[in-house]
């Protein structure tokens, strides 16, 4: 009979054990079901975001926040706009797997005066980046060497999010600029 209990409570356990695996294993794969709504991204840190994302493959994180911004992306890099000021950009390898992410501020500005290496821009009304500063130089380098812009076009710049004080601002990292409107 003692034996009987033993093998008994032997094969609990282990179905214990089993269920406790299936358990964390479901917990903590990366599954559809286990992305946040992409707003509360913007509310995250991007060390967070990386902890989230890497590892999931670019069709999972489309089937839950729909599809990318074409116009934003490359390749093997895929932009969410978040909102207005703010944008999610993930970036895979040949795979499709997930292996870095990004938080990125976005603006529009006026470009006021056109110098080698940089812009200098007035936000516009509305964007945040104005309570910062009324002007901010924007570097160039290592930005679209056929973009054309002109005094008094308005310009979308992406940037790490940092603004540096000084006076005028200046941008920590800019990742691109695109012509709004001319």
């Amino acid at each position: 009979m003692k034996k009987k209990i033993k093998i008994a409570f032997i094969i609990i356990l282990v179905i214990l054990i089993a269920v406790c695996a299936w358990l964390i294993g479901y917990h903590t794969r990366k599954s559809q079901d286990n992305l946040p709504p992409i707003e509360k991204l913007a509310g995250m840190d991007e060390a967070e975001v990386n902890d989230l994302l890497i590892g999931y493959r670019n069709y999972q994180l489309e089937d839950v926040w729909g599809s990318h911004d074409e116009e934003r992306s490359s390749d093997n890099t895929w932009v969410w706009v978040i909102d207005d000021h703010t944008q999610l950009q993930v970036s895979a390898n040949n795979k499709n797997k997930i292996v870095i992410c990004s938080i990125d501020a976005v603006f529009q500005a006026r470009i006021l005066e056109i110098t080698s290496g940089y812009y200098l821009v007035e936000p516009v009304e509305g964007s945040p980046e104005l309570r910062s500063a009324d002007k901010i130089i924007v570097s160039t380098e290592n930005l679209n060497s056929s973009l054309e812009p002109k005094v008094g076009d308005i310009i979308e710049i992406v940037y790490s999010g940092e603004i540096m004080e000084s006076y005028p601002a200046r941008l920590q990292d800019v990742y691109n600029i695109s012509i709004i409107k001319d």
